[in-house]
């Protein structure tokens, strides 16, 4: 599904215990991985000895991954963080970027998340975001089991906007074609949409978007999901989504970065960072116009 990947090396954990863990997920079908540092250090001296050293680490992850048939291609330009990733990715045609994310660590909240912040919001490429988290007596940085399948359960939480839409033709389906994946498909009613002024049509909206969320349905049925159920639910949208995949347990979420509306897609990157961030489970992040 995804043969070319870009994982910026500043947005990992462990390193080797990412890269370990990426590539045993085969349902990505991984046939290219670019290895992007972004540096930011203004001495050309020290600039040198930086590159130099990122040098050695990427020849390690070049044999390692030629051992499996699998290109590696290392950057290591100098400039804007979110810049540097969108113009590698368009250049070398990256089909997903993929990061890590650990809600528990001090350090990634203080240093990671403003570039992983930065990065949702202006990607102009899917982004595959892994969860990990703090185990065994040493507190170390872990990953998911290996060869658990990505594409097992989806949770698609739609608000039926266009970006939305983009998502569930381009990936969902295509997903659910090529593995016959289980989808729950999730809308929330947010609260402050609705009150105090629509209170009294709350349920013609829910009538409505039950006839959505069943002629989604019915195609997704269609392309040959092995289930799909859907609920919907009253609430603020982060939260909301973040309680169903504590609930349901998916081991994917597939989600659209922008909303309904201009002032509504000044808050959806916000919503999804905010997903991204605590979700316990890996998140694909679509944007609305891919390069």
């Amino acid at each position: 599904m995804y043969p070319k990947i870009l994982v910026p090396v500043k947005l990992t954990l462990a390193f080797d215990s990412f890269m370990e863990y990426l590539s045993s997920v085969e349902e990505l079908g991984i046939q290219e991985v670019h290895l992007v540092n972004v540096l930011q250090v203004k001495d050309p001296v020290d600039a040198e000895i930086l590159a130099s050293l990122e040098s050695e680490a990427f020849e390690r992850e070049k044999k390692i991954w030629a051992e499996k048939g699998i290109r590696v291609v290392t950057h290591a330009p100098f400039g804007r963080f979110h810049e540097e990733i969108n113009r590698i990715a368009d250049k070398e045609g990256i089909d997903v970027i993929v990061t890590c994310s650990l809600a528990e660590s001090l350090i990634y909240e203080l240093i990671l998340d403003p570039m992983a912040d930065n990065l949702v919001r202006n990607a102009r490429h899917p982004v595959l975001t892994l969860s990990c988290h703090l185990g065994g007596e040493r507190k170390e940085v872990q990953y998911p089991i290996r060869g658990a399948n990505l594409f097992k359960k989806i949770l698609f939480p739609t608000d039926f906007s266009d970006n939305a839409e983009h998502a569930l033709d381009t990936v969902v389906k295509t997903i659910v074609k090529k593995t016959g994946a289980g989808v729950r498909l999730l809308h929330v009613q947010e609260h402050k949409r609705i009150h105090p002024h629509l209170t009294d049509r709350l349920a013609e909206f829910n009538q409505i978007d039950t006839e959505r969320l069943e002629r989604i349905k019915t195609e997704l049925l269609a392309d040959g999901a092995s289930e799909v159920t859907y609920t919907i639910v009253e609430g603020h949208a982060a939260l909301v989504i973040l309680d169903e995949i504590a609930r349901t347990q998916p081991t994917l979420v597939v989600m659209g970065n922008q909303g309904r509306g201009r002032i509504h897609e000044l808050f959806i990157g916000s919503v999804a960072h905010h997903v991204v961030r605590q979700a316990p489970a890996p998140v694909l992040l679509i944007p609305w116009r891919e390069k």
